[in-house]
């Protein structure tokens, strides 16, 4: 979380109070912009597993196909933020652009084993946020291209 202006104000502070209250993992970010386009530039990547009739199943989410175009798609998104001129936020999805498409593809089938992320990447969350995923894409790609 953080303000567009970077600074660390009371609001900012009271959400931050109101996180440890109930235990949760918070960041205040200097650059919330570069954050957003930055996992913005992660997020779209999730439409390789929209069909045009809904989401594909498990094993075409964990296919070579399928995770190839999402690695490729992970670098050249990094790629454009930085080209951009934007910081990639945080460091650890920077390296991702360097990452040998091997290692993202394990990455994303080792996630893809998890109920809770099987359940956020291909649920009934996943259907209803196609739109939004698909306007982001082409919003990320019209501005960053």
């Amino acid at each position: 979380m953080g303000e567009i202006n970077g600074l660390k104000t009371g609001r900012v502070r009271e959400l931050a109070k109101i996180f440890e209250s109930v235990d949760l993992h918070y960041e205040i970010q200097k650059d919330i912009y570069a954050f957003h386009v930055s996992h913005t530039a992660l997020a779209i990547v999730n439409k390789h597993f929209y069909t045009d009739d809904g989401i594909v199943d498990v094993e075409t989410a964990r296919s070579e196909g399928t995770l190839s175009k999402i690695a490729a798609d992970i670098k050249q998104n990094i790629h454009l933020v930085e080209i951009a001129g934007i910081t990639v936020i945080p460091p650890e999805t920077r390296i991702m652009r360097d990452w040998p498409d091997r290692d993202i593809i394990s990455w994303y089938r080792q996630m893809l084993n998890n109920d809770f992320i099987i359940d956020v990447k291909l649920g009934n969350h996943a259907v209803s946020q196609k739109a939004e995923i698909m306007l982001l894409n082409e919003e990320f790609h019209k501005k960053l291209s």
